[in-house]
């Protein structure tokens, strides 16, 4: 007669195999020593027109007009647009006859984990957010047009259909 059954045997191998695991495991742990990304650079601007390198650049700080013109291998004189000064985060740089500056767009703000401006957004920006409905981004606008402007992100309560929970997903990807 055996001394184990079948069945035995193959609980037995099972629980030693399990506790071989946890001792590997627990002996050498993991060598995954990858750091999370920061969530955004600190200034990320874009350029496109009359440059070789059209795109998003980012920056430890604002860049001087003529530092991303370089950057966007632009190599005519940037003499001419030194007036501009520093980019501010999140502007899009046109260059055509003259330079325009304007706004990132929404879905390229989102992209990079920068907040949508509620002073200039339209209802097509705000439909970008994860969460935001139709009718909450129309209702977020009418409350801006009606109320002379949004003067703190926390007014957003104030609108029928948004309650604290709501308040608390949109808050990452507005700003004022």
């Amino acid at each position: 007669m055996p001394l184990y059954t079948a069945r035995q045997i193959v609980v037995l191998w099972f629980l030693l195999v399990v506790w071989g695991c946890v001792w590997l495991f627990q002996t050498y742990p993991s060598r995954n020593t990858m750091q999370p990304l920061p969530a955004c650079a600190p200034c990320v601007c874009e350029i496109k027109g009359r440059v070789p390198y059209e795109g998003f650049y980012c920056f430890d700080h604002e860049p001087t007009t003529a530092l991303l013109l370089s950057q966007a291998g632009w190599v005519g004189s940037a003499d001419r647009y030194c007036c501009y000064g520093n980019i501010p985060n999140g502007t899009c740089i046109t260059l055509g006859h003259d330079l325009l500056k304007t706004d990132i767009g929404a879905t390229a703000r989102l992209n990079f984990f920068m907040p949508i401006p509620l002073s200039t957004a339209t209802v097509e920006d705000l439909l970008r957010i994860q969460g935001m409905g139709e009718k909450t981004a129309h209702a977020i606008i009418q409350y801006r047009n009606t109320h002379q402007g949004i003067r703190n992100l926390k007014e957003i309560v104030n609108i029928p259909g948004i309650g604290e929970k709501k308040y608390r997903l949109f808050l990452p990807y507005l700003t004022l």
